[in-house]
């Protein structure tokens, strides 16, 4: 069915088609469920959570009726997973490498740039694993007045490339896919506010136009514009995964907290100590007072044997050690992390380590390199569909004249852990030395400056006047 020309003729029926195209989520909780649980650490979603299991008791009768409310403790181990994963992957910006620096690579690097790209990238990672979709909106406006310096940048026009970040919270997104799945229109539909009347505002993009729609006037939909927005194709980068980065762990997280919940209410209970007394007390010391004495009165027994009876008092402990307690909440923590490819690096985990070599560095983190590998290939479409868009916009509406260069531009992904700069000059002087590595090649590889060929240019232009002393002073 092809949205634009449904428009034309029915709107109430396109706006149909367009929440028919939702993305399903049948087996898996909304967004909202999930945002409870990921931000407001909300913990009776589901049967296995602590808040369904532990819970308020009422105790005693008559005046002495009370709630005692139960513990129900959540620790945000979602959370630790989405932002370990993200830092694995995006945590170091990524470095664009052209094959040729032409002018357009120059526009869309300083686009990046402005837009600050990197960090939001970061985020729309984090809000793809921890709310299952999200979309980067890119639109050309006018520069301001007080901002013209950006002008001189990479064109003439007075035009800039911005990019807003969209989720859930904000609106809602359709994306419509043909048959073979590429995205022929995507929609966002969001609520304003117009003199204490609510507008439900429905912006449809297809490769050319940004179509809109809204109930502005008298509650009724009718399409209000539709315009060019600039680019060459669809100006919007969305994103989406099938589950929640903590997917996989879910239940033993669940598990966790409620064993959890359980000793520490437990030990309300058993965790101090009690004092037994046998016999009536005929003094309590106050806790202050120094060299603490309890006093029960004697009494003899009435018969010839001469004994005495009287009260006595001793601590009540528990009989039997927690050790199972134990045992369990330590295999949960180490398969909650095992099992979702997140390394363990608290403070009392690191502290010891002293120095170590950069591979066996990588070696204690190789899980979770392993699973920012494995996502790889999906964040670098990522990065190379807001290379395009950027691209496509320069070309076709802020620099024209650049509209016959093409963008030739890899990626490279970054580690966030530190390096041994020490270990890896040493490893490439050696290499150099030994005639199996370049200087240009070793410059790539220790990677400490930006501009890798004025770098090699400077070296050969330092060799080159060593040279030429050394031959003055034959």
């Amino acid at each position: 069915m092809d949205l634009v020309e449904l428009i034309k003729k029915d709107t109430q029926k396109a706006i149909g088609f367009i929440e028919s195209n939702q993305m399903p989520r049948t087996d898996i909780t909304s967004w909202e469920e999930l945002n409870r649980e990921f931000n407001k650490s909300e913990r009776n979603l589901r049967p296995s959570q602590v808040g369904n299991i532990q819970k308020d008791k009422i105790v005693g009768s008559g005046e002495k009726t009370k709630n005692v409310t139960a513990i129900r403790l959540s620790i945000p181990f979602a959370k630790k997973i989405v932002s370990t994963a993200v830092a694995f992957e995006l945590g170091e910006p990524v470095t664009l490498i052209a094959d040729d620096k032409n002018e357009l690579y120059e526009a869309v690097k300083q686009t990046w740039k402005l837009n600050r790209l990197d960090n939001k990238l970061q985020e729309a990672l984090k809000r793809k694993k921890s709310e299952l979709e999200c979309c980067l909106i890119f639109h050309i406006e006018d520069i301001p007045s007080d901002k013209g310096w950006i002008t001189k940048i990479f064109t003439s026009e007075k035009k800039r490339i911005k990019s807003t970040l969209k989720t859930n919270k904000d609106g809602r997104m359709y994306p419509i896919f043909d048959n073979v799945g590429n995205m022929i229109q995507f929609v966002w539909r969001f609520k304003t506010k117009i003199e204490n009347k609510e507008v439900d505002n429905i912006w449809i993009y297809t490769d050319k136009n940004r179509i809109v729609i809204d109930n502005s006037i008298e509650n009724v939909y009718s399409q209000r514009e539709s315009k060019p927005h600039g680019f060459d194709r669809i100006p919007v980068l969305y994103l989406q995964q099938d589950l929640p980065e903590w997917e996989d762990v879910k239940t033993i997280i669940d598990r966790f907290e409620v064993a959890l919940s359980k000793l520490g209410g437990s030990n309300d209970y058993a965790g101090y100590p009690l004092l037994k007394l046998y016999g009536e007390l005929v003094n309590m010391p106050d806790r202050n007072d120094d060299g603490k004495t309890l006093r029960f009165p004697m009494k003899e027994v009435d018969d010839t044997s001469g004994k005495t009876i009287h009260g006595d008092a001793e601590f009540l402990t528990a009989n039997n050690a927690a050790e199972s307690v134990k045992l369990e909440l330590e295999k949960l923590y180490s398969l909650i992390h095992a099992m979702s490819s997140t390394p363990d690096i608290a403070f009392d985990n690191l502290k010891g380590l002293g120095s170590m070599s950069g591979v066996a560095l990588k070696l204690m983190f190789l899980d979770a390199i392993i699973k920012a590998k494995m996502n790889e290939g999906d964040n670098r479409t990522m990065i190379e569909r807001c290379l395009n868009i950027i691209g496509s916009g320069i070309k076709s509406t802020l620099n024209t004249k650049l509209s016959k260069q093409e963008l030739l531009v890899s990626v490279q992904f970054n580690s966030i852990l530190p390096n041994d700069l020490k270990e890896a000059v040493e490893i490439a002087t050696t290499a150099v030395q030994g005639g199996v590595m370049s200087k240009e090649t070793a410059v790539n590889y220790l990677d400490m400056v930006e501009d890798k060929g004025k770098e090699v240019n400077v070296l050969k232009r330092e060799i080159n006047d060593l040279k030429k002393e050394v031959k003055s002073v034959k």
